[in-house]
């Protein structure tokens, strides 16, 4: 099964999506990454993305992957977007390549100190990053998800542990 980790920036996916694919031999895709290079060869707009497209040009023999799927927390779901659209494209993305959704999650308080230890983030900016996450995200995340782990109180091994129970 194919895995698609989503949550707010700052929250630990990276890091545990690559220690999660290198322990259980999945391909790791950095969506981000995958972004850049689609952008590079595309005329492109954050606004306009489309996840399909994306996916298909840049990884065109991802149905024979197995892989997980590193979305960066404020990539998909955004203001001034079609979110209904984006939600249709996750969807399509978890039945094409036979994915589950993993959100992870942390309480407000322990994601501001993570947040400003990530991509050198300032305080000014962690307000708007969770009221983007709280009020538009994390809605549609709770919508096309299939697992849900709070990590405010679990190290990296434990989240992994807490994954794998859940697969199960």
């Amino acid at each position: 099964m194919n895995l698609i980790f989503a949550g707010p920036c700052g929250v630990g996916k990276s890091t545990i999506a690559k220690i999660y694919s290198q322990q259980f031999n999945l391909a790791y895709l950095d969506f981000d990454e995958l972004r850049r290079v689609h952008a590079e060869k595309t005329s492109f707009s954050l606004k306009y993305l489309n996840l399909k497209d994306v996916l298909q040009n840049i990884a065109p023999n991802l149905s024979s992957t197995k892989f997980l799927l590193d979305i960066g927390g404020d990539t998909v779901f955004r203001r001034n977007t079609n979110n209904a659209k984006r939600l249709e494209q996750i969807v399509w993305i978890k039945e094409t390549y036979r994915s589950k959704v993993v959100v992870l999650s942390a309480r407000k308080e322990i994601l501001f100190f993570r947040f400003l230890s990530t991509k050198k983030r300032r305080i000014k900016e962690f307000s708007n990053v969770w009221e983007e996450w709280v009020n538009i995200a994390e809605p549609n995340w709770k919508e096309a998800g299939d697992i849900f782990i709070d990590t405010s109180f679990l190290s990296t091994q434990k989240t992994i542990q807490a994954l794998e129970a859940q697969r199960k």
